[in-house]
């Protein structure tokens, strides 16, 4: 049996482009039957508490597990060591289909997974780098401003300085009267003539045993559309009608 484990996280490969590697490999093999194994997250998460574990668990001896390249099973050199000496202990082959190398193989294999599993914790702690010095950039520049200059964020969102709030401050959790008054300033906020029109039509429509499918379709068909600018769906409409205008 072949286990091909796919892995990507925020900003790193697709799974189209691990997909180049391994249909290589497959094709090398005579394209075998094979099960295929997605997820996204991060490569730093521990194998353990992964779908990685469940592929460890559930192949038999003999089986053959195939990644695009190393990194894809983890992060730091421990991690990857780790996996690979159970894979040996069970009987596995783990294959890198990059190149066509067997990582479970002897000496030569160890030597290759150190050297790789090394560049690949080396990469992640790069990122690390450059992830902080942007965010202290960011930081210098939110304390050269004076109080009542608006500071936009990556995402997109604005602070103004001096209102209390911060791109340092990590986010809390909410009490349920901030909550409350968020939802409150929300809604009224979303009461325009048009948001106002569509819950009349919605709430008429369901009272006449429409379905929400079928509500979200006649919104479409008026050219109305959401507050965010998209088309209407069944959950957008569900949404109207339990928050209102």
């Amino acid at each position: 049996m072949i286990w091909v484990y796919k892995r990507v996280s925020t900003g790193g490969q697709t799974f189209e482009q691990q997909d180049n590697f391994i249909r290589g490999y497959l094709a090398t093999v005579g394209n075998p039957e094979h099960r295929v194994i997605e997820e996204k997250i991060s490569g730093t998460v521990k194998y353990g508490n992964r779908k990685l574990s469940e592929v460890l668990e559930k192949a038999k001896k003999g089986d053959t597990i195939v990644v695009s390249e190393l990194s894809r099973l983890g992060r730091t050199i421990n991690d990857l060591f780790l996996f690979v000496c159970q894979c040996e202990e069970k009987g596995l082959h783990l294959v890198q289909a990059k190149d066509n190398q067997v990582l479970t193989d002897g000496i030569v294999g160890k030597v290759m997974v150190f050297a790789l599993s090394l560049c690949a914790q080396i990469e992640r702690d790069q990122i690390s780098e450059r992830t902080k010095s942007g965010l202290s950039e960011r930081f210098r520049r939110w304390d050269s401003l004076k109080d009542g200059d608006i500071y936009i964020s990556n995402s997109g969102r604005e602070y103004v300085k001096g209102s209390g709030e911060s791109p340092k401050i990590k986010r809390r959790i909410l009490t349920e009267e901030e909550k409350a008054l968020i939802r409150f300033r929300n809604e009224e906020r979303n009461k325009t003539p048009e948001r106002e029109e569509c819950f009349s039509i919605a709430k008429e429509m369901l009272r006449n045993g429409e379905t929400l499918r079928g509500i979200a379709s006649t919104l479409n068909s008026l050219g109305r559309k959401t507050p965010t600018g998209c088309e209407w769906k069944a959950t957008s409409v569900k949404r109207l009608l339990d928050r209102g205008y």
